[in-house]
């Protein structure tokens, strides 16, 4: 069979020439209300899309975090099941999308999937209630099999997991290790988190009561942040002394 004839630009300019002369000013405005009304169809998918992908992560996390157990005796080699399916899930539902929007679009409904992700994992923190060493190790797992994922879909380093995953890893260490660490580095998170996976440490007995005051841990929180700050602008200082001047 004949391929149908092609109309080459210039030809495609003329027909729109043509049509736009039999169109009143009334057929002109419907076809522009209507054209308006398509692009707000086609942001409220894309903004739906947005919501339904962020449903499937709190579907599957908020389980995974609350129903696991974290006192483990022996070491576990891979991720939680639930991470896994959550995993699969969501790289299902990027196959799907990848198939039927443009890479600007499919990248637009993904944006923001890893900080999501990584504030439910530090938030979430409150809902274990009891955790050993091994259990921690079982957390970094789950978050850097959440991490290689999300790095999959969206080609690019989740700094938000790395994030979440030095958050637990700070159980690994004394209170006044961690404290020394905000006076070093600064705070990676706001106080309150810190004392939050204090008292978890706490309560599983991975720390002793003694070495976590909550009014005393405030006060020494506030002073390594201080001792922070004042040694960044005094680096500040001597950077800015040591360059030579303007010639």
């Amino acid at each position: 069979a004949k391929a149908p004839p092609t109309l080459a630009v210039a030809d495609l300019g003329e027909v729109a020439d043509i049509v736009k002369c039999h169109l009143t000013p009334e057929m002109i405005s419907s076809l522009q209300a209507l054209s308006l009304d398509f692009h707000e169809l086609a942001d409220t998918c894309l903004m739906t899309l947005r919501l339904e992908l962020r449903v499937h992560c709190f579907y599957h996390l908020l389980p995974a975090m609350r129903a696991s157990s974290y006192v483990l005796e022996e070491e576990v080699s891979g991720p939680d099941p639930l991470i896994g399916l959550m995993n699969r899930d969501v790289g299902t539902f990027d196959d799907i999308m990848r198939g039927n929007l443009s890479a600007h679009k499919a990248a637009c409904v993904r944006d923001g999937i890893g900080a999501l992700i990584a504030d439910v994992l530090v938030n979430d923190v409150t809902s274990i209630e009891r955790i050993n060493r091994t259990g921690v190790t079982r957390i970094c797992r789950n978050i850097f099999a959440l991490q290689q994922n999300v790095t999959n879909l969206t080609m690019a380093r989740e700094t938000d997991l790395e994030r979440a995953r030095k958050f637990y890893e700070l159980m690994y260490k004394r209170p006044k290790e961690i404290l020394d660490g905000v006076a070093k580095d600064g705070p990676l998170y706001p106080a309150e988190q810190y004392a939050r996976l204090l008292r978890l440490m706490v309560v599983s007995g991975m720390t002793d009561a003694a070495e976590f005051d909550e009014e005393d841990f405030a006060l020494q929180f506030d002073a390594a942040e201080c001792k922070y700050t004042a040694a960044r602008k005094q680096r500040s200082k001597r950077t800015s002394t040591a360059q030579p001047p303007p010639s």
